[in-house]
């Protein structure tokens, strides 16, 4: 049984330091192992949760109370003794790596004895679950290191794959590198063509558009020439039809004079002849 439990702590001490994984959970710095062990008090809110809502009896209440005391207790110890076994797996760490400084010294004895220290330190009856539990994170890190090895070696495989493909893909992308500067040596030689087609069609059309503006300027120049006999024989029309009009106006305006004139002088007459009147009455 001794042999077995040497062979058990060496081989999960030995698995541990190969690995390098903290042993989370479980494995606590030794400022954590403080703060946790500050931790271990009991708190209102603690039996405080565990209350029912309701009103209970002094006698249901006092039951409760117990149950809650004797929960906490036992937490408390379980608290104590994981507490008790990290430390204790650090004084088994500290025995196992002097033996091993030991060993490599070529001091077997004090090796031996050192390595005897930690097994005695694992043979505890409070040490056995977590022996356990460490053969389960042990089996559990075995377990991950597979499976990382086996995704390395799928995505090795998956990088010779993606390199095989590369190369596979660059050689279809320098063919179509070559095709694609073969069509734009054939496009640019027929835009030039197309271009040359196209300063020719404009030559053609400016010398059309030029063209077009030489005879829309001299019929402009006709139009304009018309437009300017039109102008001066309207001018002159409208010149002659408004000395008509003043003369009209004017003869108008003479007549409507001499009417006045005329019933000025009747009036004068009337008044005269009424003056005489009323003189000779």
């Amino acid at each position: 049984m001794r042999k077995y439990n040497l062979a058990l702590i060496i081989l999960f001490i030995a698995g541990v330091m190969v690995i390098s994984l903290p042993l989370t959970g479980v494995l606590l710095s030794q400022d954590e192992q403080q703060e946790e062990k500050a931790k271990v008090e009991v708190k209102p809110d603690v039996i405080e949760k565990k209350m029912p809502a309701y009103s209970l009896s002094l006698k249901e209440l006092i039951k409760e109370a117990e149950r809650n005391i004797k929960k906490i207790d036992e937490d408390v110890k379980k608290q104590e003794v994981l507490e008790e076994n990290r430390r204790r797996e650090e004084k088994v760490r500290e025995h196992f790596e002097k033996g091993n400084a030991l060993y490599n010294e070529g001091k077997l004895k004090e090796a031996r004895q050192e390595w005897e220290e930690a097994v005695k330190l694992t043979e505890d009856p409070e040490m056995a679950g977590y022996l356990r539990e460490s053969e389960k994170r042990a089996r559990e890190d075995e377990r991950r290191r597979k499976e990382e090895e086996a995704r390395i070696e799928r995505e090795r495989r998956e990088q010779a794959r993606l390199e095989a493909e590369k190369r596979r893909q660059e050689e279809i992308a320098r063919k179509r590198a070559e095709e694609e500067k073969a069509r734009q040596e054939r496009e640019i030689k027929r835009q030039e063509e197309a271009a040359a087609r196209e300063v020719e069609r404009k030559a053609k059309e400016e010398q059309s558009r030029l063209e077009r503006e030489q005879r829309e300027k001299e019929r402009a120049e006709v139009e304009a020439k018309r437009q300017a006999e039109l102008a001066q024989k309207e001018a002159e029309r409208e010149a002659k039809r408004q000395a008509e009009l003043a003369q009209r106006e004017a003869d108008r305006q003479a007549r409507e004079e001499a009417r006045r004139l005329e019933k000025e002088q009747a009036a004068r007459e009337r008044a005269a002849a009424e003056a005489k009147r009323q003189a000779e009455l």
